[in-house]
């Protein structure tokens, strides 16, 4: 049997990087919100637009 050495950042380390997936995951969650706030104004959108609500100049 082998044995490997795996080397770890220190807790100060991997502090600074659990904060930056951290931020970097909260990105991600605002903008699937602001996708998904975009989809359903494009959705309204068209709807007026096909029905004429709204005019097309």
């Amino acid at each position: 049997m082998y044995l490997i050495n795996i080397g770890f950042p220190n807790l100060n380390e991997q502090n600074k990087i659990a904060d930056i997936l951290i931020s970097v995951d909260n990105q991600i969650s605002e903008n699937k919100n602001k996708k998904i706030k975009l989809e359903e104004l494009k959705k309204g959108l068209m709807q007026q637009l096909l029905t004429g609500k709204i005019r097309v100049i």
